[in-house]
């Protein structure tokens, strides 16, 4: 079985925002857990902390950055059921002008999910049984880059 994911080595500014994405996404969940195996209000506080986190720098960063890098480029888009879109045919010439729910379609763009894609050629196919080494990656970039992180403040 294969798993479809963005060609990040490509675009290392883009890779750099999405293991900031994974990492905020990995405490959210971890807070999610913590909440539904103790039942500890804090923990459902965190968890509702780190939600709004990863929608805010989805907002603020993420999506921001997604656009910057494909609006120049103005790649054709593909719908969940094969229809061709064009980049303008979605999203303004300004980032400003976009309204919210099309500001979320960029990051569902490079992150596994929504109706609508980048064309085929921005996509590797991996093999399902791969997706743990990748995984393992994933997460050691994430621990290095989380390590400078807090060694620097």
């Amino acid at each position: 079985m294969e798993k479809i994911k963005f060609k990040f080595r490509l675009y290392p500014e883009l890779e750099e925002a999405h293991i900031k994405y994974k990492l905020i996404e990995g405490e959210s969940y971890s807070a999610e857990l913590a909440y539904e195996d103790t039942g500890d209000e804090q923990f459902n506080i965190l968890w509702g902390q780190k939600i709004k986190e990863e929608e805010d720098y989805c907002m603020h960063v993420y999506s921001p950055l997604i656009f910057k890098v494909f609006s120049s480029l103005k790649p054709k888009l593909i719908t969940n059921n094969g229809k061709s879109l064009a980049w303008n045919d979605i999203f303004a010439e300004n980032y400003d002008e976009i309204d919210e729910s099309n500001k979320s379609k960029l990051v569902e763009l490079i992150e596994e999910g929504g109706l609508t894609r980048l064309e085929p050629s921005y996509y590797e196919f991996i093999e399902i049984d791969s997706h743990g080494q990748e995984i393992k990656t994933l997460h050691k970039k994430v621990k290095e880059k989380h390590l400078v992180t807090k060694c620097q403040i």
